[in-house]
This record gives structure tokens, sequence and C-alpha cells, in this order.
């Protein structure tokens, strides 16, 4: 099993095509809301946002609706993220928790079984009945690269 090790074998490429890529990345979206000059109600005070009140023209035919598609670096990052270190799974059941959604991160801690840590849920099953336990599975999550 030696000479099949990854010291022996090296480092090897890996190729993705991907059609769904449509740019090496995407500029930043800005937080800019338009508002028609007939329309000054329209001007209200979400945090983060900043107003432009445009002259008397029709703003539907100021803009088009598009999909941006993939970008190459979000796919890079996904899979540096990923392929970079070895992932490390858990699987345990608990009482029902009905706020969890996939892609959410949890701090787990089991002393007994030595898991302290942040975790990305992957997986649950709820119980559909009064009783019962909660399945959860979940991925190392990962918060710094070397």
């Amino acid at each position: 099993m030696s000479k099949y090790s990854v010291q022996a074998i090296g480092d090897r490429p890996k190729a993705v095509n991907d059609t769904n890529v449509k740019a090496i990345y995407f500029r930043e979206t800005p937080t800019i809301i338009f508002v028609d000059s007939n329309s000054p109600e329209q001007v209200g005070t979400k945090l983060g946002y900043e107003y432009v009140m445009l002259p008397d023209t029709d703003l539907t035919k100021l803009f088009t609706i598009s999909a941006q598609g993939k970008s190459a670096k979000t796919v890079l990052d996904g899979m540096i993220y990923d392929f970079a270190v070895c992932a490390e799974q858990i699987t345990f059941t608990t009482m029902p928790y009905y706020n969890l959604e996939p892609n959410k991160r949890i701090f787990v801690t089991c002393p007994e079984s030595a898991i302290s840590g942040e975790y990305i849920l992957t997986r649950y099953t709820v119980p559909l009945g009064p009783s019962g336990t909660m399945s959860i599975t979940a991925t190392l999550a990962v918060d710094a690269l070397y």
C-alpha cells in the first residue's frame, strides 16, 4: 500500500467541465434602490441602501432582468472548501429542533466522543409524530485553509 500513498504518487490536477460557468467572477451588486420622481413616497429608509431618484422616465424601460449563472470563482471556492481537507462527518440523534435547515452552521460538543466544534448540517430527518427523535448528519466546518 505504501507505493500508492499520496507522497509516492504526488499531486494530480482535477479537470472540471462545467457549462453553467458564465464568467470568471461577478462584480458585487450595488445596493441602490431606483425611485421614480413621480412617486417620492416610495423613498424609504432601508439600512445599507442608497436611493437614487430618476427623472420622469418609465423605469421598466431602463432595466432588464437577467440571470448571472455561475462564476468560476464561486465554483473554485466551493471545490477548495470541499476537497482541501479530509471530510469529517458526524451523525447523531436528538430531540426535534424544527428551526434547523440544511447548510446551517451548528455547534456540537460531546466530551465522551471527543467532538467539539462547528459543523454544517447536511441532512436531517424529522419525526412526524408528537414523540420521537431527530437524526442529524453534519460535516465539519472549515474556517481556515492552510
